[in-house]
Formats: structure tokens, sequence, C-alpha cells
């Protein structure tokens, strides 16, 4: 096997396995031992050794010595420390995307907001995987989008694997109606839009602490509004 054919199987069998645990096909405290992976996937070790890497720099398993790698259980602590580091991420890039905004940027947004909602009402009628990690990528893109208009690769390279564990968290935990107090994604899409950093900033801030209020919910039943 060549090095580009090793590399595009462990991109294809990383892809399958991420979408099994972000669906719950992979439960959290599952097994993933370097070599039964690649026997299943009918590969050599080498490609399923960088898979599994790649879904621990993701967060969403554990390398565990001489047992091979673990899905992640998540604990009220790691909740609380994905959830704040999420918003002080991405509020910092919603404000460095803002000072740099551009109308194709927004238009871009604007599409992805739209995507979002689609995507959420589907998955919220059928409660299938398949809608989930449609409606999940469609998340990704947009925080990924302003992100990466932050101009910031080291916030590209740590909010990757912070919405990845989140995504797996907040499987079980979609609530059947929306907070109209909290910010939207065209909401945020128009603060960047209109290039005010103050607020692009504090609505994506805003946006992500109800996340914080879903997941302590999960936890702890129904809580207060949170607010950063």
């Amino acid at each position: 096997m060549t090095g580009k054919n090793s590399r595009t199987t462990a991109a294809g069998m990383l892809k399958r396995l991420r979408n099994d645990i972000l669906l719950g096909k992979i439960k959290p405290g599952t097994f993933l031992r370097q070599h039964s992976v690649a026997v299943k996937f009918g590969i050599s070790r080498t490609p399923a050794r960088e898979a599994l890497k790649a879904l621990e720099a993701e967060g969403l398993v554990e390398n565990l010595k001489n047992r091979g790698y673990r899905v992640k259980k998540m604990t009220l602590t790691a909740l609380l420390e994905i959830v704040d580091i999420r918003a002080l991420l991405e509020g910092h890039a919603a404000r460095l995307a803002a000072l740099s905004s551009n109308g194709k940027l927004a238009q871009k947004l604007r599409v992805l907001a739209g995507q979002i909602e689609k995507a959420e009402k589907l998955y919220k009628k059928t409660r299938k995987g398949q809608d989930l990690i449609k409606w999940s990528q469609k998340e990704y893109e947009f925080h990924q989008a302003i992100i990466e208009a932050s101009g910031n690769e080291l916030l590209v390279r740590l909010t990757r694997g912070v919405n990845f564990q989140w995504i797996s968290f907040m499987r079980d935990s979609i609530q059947g109606k929306n907070n109209k107090a909290v910010p939207s994604h065209f909401d945020i899409a128009a603060a960047i839009a209109k290039s005010d950093a103050d607020e692009a900033e504090q609505t994506a801030r805003r946006h992500l602490s109800n996340d914080k209020k879903v997941g302590l919910e999960n936890f702890l039943g129904p809580v207060s509004n949170t607010e950063y």
C-alpha cells in the first residue's frame, strides 16, 4: 500500500469511526484496539493507528497504555470545560471574523444558518442518525467558517476536537423546543456582516451559553438560564 493510499484509507476509516461514535453506534467505554479495527476494515495496522490517533486528538477516545483506545465517557467536569472553552475560543473567533468580514463570508454564514435550521427541524422530526449527522455537519461548517475567517491557525486547531466532543455529548440531549431568547446562527451572521466586533463576540458567546444550560440539565435536571 502506497503512502497516499494509506492516508486515503485512514481518512475514510476515521470518518466512519467518528460518525459511529457521534451516532452512538460505538458506545462510550468501548475499546477500539488497533488490530481489531484493522481486521474489521480489512486494512493494515498503519492506517488503523493513524485513525485512532486522530480520534484521540479530537478528544473522542483516550489511549490507555497496553489496553488500547477507549471511547470517552462524558463527565460533568468535562462538559463544563468544553462549553467554557468553546465560548471563549469561538467568541474571540467571531470578533476577529467581524473585523475582517466581507460580503462573501456574510452570505456564506446566512446560507449555512438556513441549512442548520432546516436540518435541525428534520432531525427533531425523524430522530434518524443520518439526519443528526447532516445537522451536525452544517453546525460544524458554520462555526468552522467563522473560526477560519479569524485568520488564527491556532484557533482552527484548538476548536476542531472541542466541537466533535460536544456533538458526541449532545447526541441524546436535543430539546424539542428552541429557546427564543438565545441568539441564533442568523444573529451571529448579522453581527459579523455589520463588522461589529463587540456584538459578534457577545452574540456568539450567548449562543453557546444555551449549550451549557442544556448540558447541565442532562446531569442535574432543569436549571436557570446561564449567562457568561
